[in-house]
């Protein structure tokens, strides 16, 4: 078997998991509010999204952003070094301001009619965006990752994770949907990327940009996702998640 070959498979095992976890939400529920264990297993994920965040996403970004400057050099391009940078930002932005659609549509609404809110526009927007986002999640991972030294199983980890905050969130607000069509779109996401990946690869520059977008989208629904609040938050457990990852990351590195 080549070294492409067993890249290939290797990715896409991993794009499979990605779309399990989204299925998973509907098949098992959990972590379910209120369950035993639930808490401290969000706790612990989230302190896995922030290690991975801070130990190998923002230097990442750093070393992509100083090759994309070498690769891009004579080409004119406009603010070179900010590129990355800047599609990080336009992700950011991009998400918390779908985010903040959801929670105006909860609000003006009236109790009743909450639901109803949840329903529209807002709620597919939001969720077809995620998809956008987890198809560029797959597709950069049978780009860029190969199998072997345990980098892509670091990052099937951490992004596994990232999804599954992603997921409960999502079926937390509007059970029926998910269920019906939004694990679908998110799961088959997945699937898509690789399979993109693999028939249309893209220029590193391109996908330096793309790198900077799911940059942008991890950092934000980390913060804003993931993180839990005062009541479900259980401290120790994201203690040991980012320090135990933090250690993982540093001995894989090194």
């Amino acid at each position: 078997m080549t070294p492409e070959t067993t890249n290939a498979l290797a990715t896409f095992g991993v794009a499979v998991i990605f779309a399990l976890v989204f299925y998973g939400q509907s098949w098992w529920q959990w972590p379910k509010p209120g369950q035993p264990g639930s808490h401290r297993f969000v706790s612990f994920s989230a302190g896995v999204a922030v290690a991975y965040v801070f130990i190998h996403l923002l230097p990442e970004l750093a070393s992509v952003s100083e090759e994309f400057v070498e690769i891009s050099e004579g080409r004119e391009l406009p603010y070179p070094q900010l590129r990355i940078y800047a599609a990080a930002l336009v992700s950011f932005v991009l998400f918390y301001g779908l985010s903040r659609m959801i929670s105006w549509s909860r609000l003006t609404a009236g109790e009743a009619d909450r639901e109803s809110a949840l329903e529209g526009i807002h709620y597919h927007l939001l969720a077809g965006s995620y998809a956008l986002y987890v198809l560029v999640v797959s597709y950069l991972m049978a780009h860029e990752m190969e199998a072997g030294g345990g980098r892509l199983a670091l990052y099937a980890l951490a992004m596994g994770m990232h999804f599954l905050g992603l997921a409960y969130g999502l079926r937390r607000d509007n059970p029926s949907l998910y269920d019906s069509w939004g694990r679908h779109m998110l799961g088959g996401a997945a699937i898509v990327g690789w399979v993109v990946a693999v028939l249309l690869p893209v220029s590193e520059e391109v996908a330096y940009t793309m790198l900077g977008f799911v940059a942008g989208a991890v950092m934000l629904n980390t913060a804003t996702s993931e993180l839990p609040g005062h009541r479900d938050g259980r401290f120790f457990a994201f203690l040991l998640g980012s320090v135990v990852y933090t250690v993982v990351l540093l001995l894989i590195a090194h």
